[in-house]
């Protein structure tokens, strides 16, 4: 899966990014990516259903661990003081930045009212980065419609 990615979501140059997007960044110098995990549904034959039934769902940041304490996964780990954006999902460590809890976060909350206070204007800035990931998935998603 992960030279699958490689393959279709390409990095672009600073010369791409927009100046807000640059605005951004500078809240976030360290950011070089951000991180989701996305619901796939599968079909599983009759023999092997057992094996999966009453297992529920992965939690993100089980996934994240197991992936990234892996010397065999080929996960690109982030370098130091370099991290990815991850929404709250994810725990909030070293290399993985998180917006803070129970506190307002999806863009959607601040359309009537505006960031109020720094864990709120930090929520902000955080989503308006990491939704990238968001419109990567809409792309693959439209791309491959099996993704639906």
């Amino acid at each position: 899966m992960m030279e699958f990615a490689k393959e279709i979501i390409v990095p672009t140059s600073n010369s791409n990014i927009s100046r807000r997007q640059r605005e951004l960044l500078k809240k976030f110098p360290g950011a070089i990516g951000a991180l989701d995990g996305t619901l796939v549904h599968a079909i599983i034959s009759a023999d092997q259903q057992a094996r999966y039934r009453a297992r529920g769902r992965a939690h993100d940041s089980r996934i994240l661990r197991g992936v990234a304490l892996d010397p065999y996964s080929g996960f690109p780990v982030p370098p130091p003081n370099k991290y990815y954006l991850c929404d709250a999902a994810y725990t909030n460590t070293r290399r993985y930045l998180t917006p803070y809890r129970n506190t307002r976060y999806w863009l959607t909350d601040f359309r009537r009212q505006h960031a109020l206070s720094k864990e709120e204007k930090f929520n902000h800035a955080h989503a308006k980065l990491r939704n990238v990931i968001e419109r990567a998935y809409g792309v693959l998603k439209a791309r491959f419609s099996i993704l639906k």
